[in-house]
């Protein structure tokens, strides 16, 4: 699920409970969702995020998964008429004649094999080094806040936070603390002894144990969680594999490479990639000029989408979560985030 949107749901499942001390629900919801956005651009979340996705692109399962799907990628002949365009185009750039006479250049007894061979392997050495890795990622995060594009991830956070395990898990950790006389006890001590009224409640909620620091914690902690690893990897393992995945994601690229408009973005991407400097920035442009293409995020959204909605797939996400929210350290990170102040 989102991350924001996990928040979202504690609020949500402390609004109708009754404490002695009044709590603005709604308030409280919106303002945890917002804290939540501003405290996921931090660099100590957004760097166990990238350390859940290295950990997970690196389990064997979904490297070997992605492999045979880039495979059957590779040998799907409606796709080969768009990839062959591609490939002789890029052949023929300007940019790319010039990098393979200065290939030559620095290796005069080399054939025409050889340099074939020393122009792939430097064009491999880009898309391998993690400068291009930091790079795409950039970019594809800009992709993905596209308006077309976010609406359709939004679709999966709000299935998560409908998911009946998940809600369970996290109103009987709430509740449970919320009903308790010893929370209205603290909220009134942090207003010095008096019951504060609902705002003032609400604001001393929010800056006690919401906290941006405490809330960065938890999302470095839950991210962290050896349980989370282990069921997105096996989520992503599966997807690559299913079938219906696969028929969607064969539908996009076919969308995709067989537009002209795509084909000639994707030829000036690999042409600046093999120009650019080997830094992260410099990296970027190019894959941003191909992703900002409108066809990208059209198609993007549309698989998204398709994925969201197929009955086949949905099982998929939905044993991932259940699987999180019966380990006992996902309940013993949450109640430390709401007990824990």
């Amino acid at each position: 699920m989102g991350a924001a949107g996990l928040v979202g749901l504690l609020a949500v499942a402390g609004v109708g409970c009754k404490t002695r001390v009044d709590i603005d629900g709604e308030r409280l919801k919106t303002e945890l969702e917002r804290r939540a956005d501003v405290v996921l651009q931090r660099p100590e979340v957004d760097k166990a995020f990238d350390g859940l996705a290295d950990a997970v692109t690196s389990e064997p399962a979904v490297t070997r998964n992605g492999e045979e799907l880039l495979g059957q990628l590779g040998s799907d002949r409606a796709l080969q008429p768009g990839f062959q365009a591609i490939i002789q185009a890029v052949g023929e750039h300007p940019t790319v004649t010039k990098v393979m006479a200065r290939i030559a250049r620095d290796n005069p007894r080399a054939g025409p094999d050889k340099l074939s061979e020393l122009f792939e392997k430097r064009f491999s050495d880009v898309i391998d080094s993690p400068e291009f890795d930091q790079a795409f990622d950039k970019a594809f995060a800009a992709a993905l806040e596209r308006p077309d594009v976010n609406d359709a991830v939004q679709l999966y956070e709000r299935a998560a936070a409908s998911n009946p395990e998940l809600n369970r898990a996290i109103d009987d950790i709430v509740k449970a603390r919320m009903n308790d006389q010893a929370w209205s006890r603290r909220i009134i001590a942090l207003n010095g002894g008096k019951r504060p009224d609902r705002q003032l409640a609400t604001q001393l909620l929010l800056d006690k144990a919401f906290s941006d620091e405490r809330l960065a914690r938890f999302y470095v902690d839950v991210v962290s969680l050896p349980v989370i690893r282990k069921k997105t990897a096996d989520a992503c393992g599966r997807l690559l594999q299913a079938p219906a995945f696969q028929g969607h994601l064969k539908h996009t690229l076919r969308k995709l490479v067989g537009d002209a408009g795509f084909q000639q973005g994707a030829v000036a991407a690999m042409a600046g990639l093999m120009d650019a400097p080997r830094d992260a920035e410099a990296l970027a442009t190019p894959i941003r000029a191909l992703l900002e293409r409108p066809i990208v995020g059209k198609q993007l959204a549309a698989l998204l989408k398709a994925v969201n909605k197929d009955p086949m797939l949905a099982p998929i996400g939905n044993e991932a979560i259940a699987g999180i929210v019966a380990d006992p350290g996902f309940a013993a990170t949450l109640t430390k985030l709401i007990d824990g102040w």
